[in-house]
């Protein structure tokens, strides 16, 4: 898959089976793949429908480890490549973590890669999570979103979390 992709007015980046976009961007301190486990078709008390996804993080096996939903299945990014998200104003969420004080870095765009290669726009956010759902919203007012391959992330850090942690995502969109 090559080339921008159209976007529409809310563009669903993860909710029900079938997955349109692919929990496939590990990454880590040393690679994402010795400590983090994804699961997108969890069904342990999804915020709504049939599923949920579930990231476990092992903090003893590296020092921190994420994951991307990446539109073009890669690692792939800069002008041309990815969704055209112009006119979306929010990126929305729901997540909680498996026993409450989780802390994780949620977030969207890659940042520029070895040769300076990089998504229009990226920015993240860092929360505590409750053992309950709540609803999160990055603002994206005022950004050139023509080009974003990294439609989704979250980053564990072993600093923040030291026993690991579980960690549900559901309902991510842009509107």
């Amino acid at each position: 898959m090559t080339g921008l992709l159209a976007a529409s007015a809310e563009t669903v980046v993860y909710d029900e089976i079938p997955l349109t976009y692919p929990w496939s961007g590990l990454m880590g301190s040393d690679g994402g793949s010795d400590s983090l486990t994804v699961d997108p078709f969890s069904d342990e008390d999804p915020h709504s429908g049939d599923i949920c996804a579930r990231a476990t993080y092992d903090s003893s096996a590296e020092a921190w480890a994420g994951v991307f939903v990446q539109a073009t299945g890669d690692w792939r990014r800069g002008p041309g490549i990815g969704l055209d998200l112009t006119g979306s104003q929010t990126l929305s969420f729901a997540a909680r973590g498996g026993r409450g004080g989780e802390v994780v870095t949620f977030g969207y765009g890659y940042e520029p890669d070895r040769n300076g290669v990089a998504d229009s726009a990226s920015d993240d956010m860092k929360v505590t999570l409750t053992d309950g759902w709540r609803e999160f919203a990055i603002d994206l007012g005022g950004r050139d979103l023509s080009s974003i391959s990294g439609l989704f992330s979250l980053r564990l850090d072993g600093g923040d979390n030291p026993e690991g942690a579980t960690i549900y995502v559901d309902d991510i969109r842009y509107t």
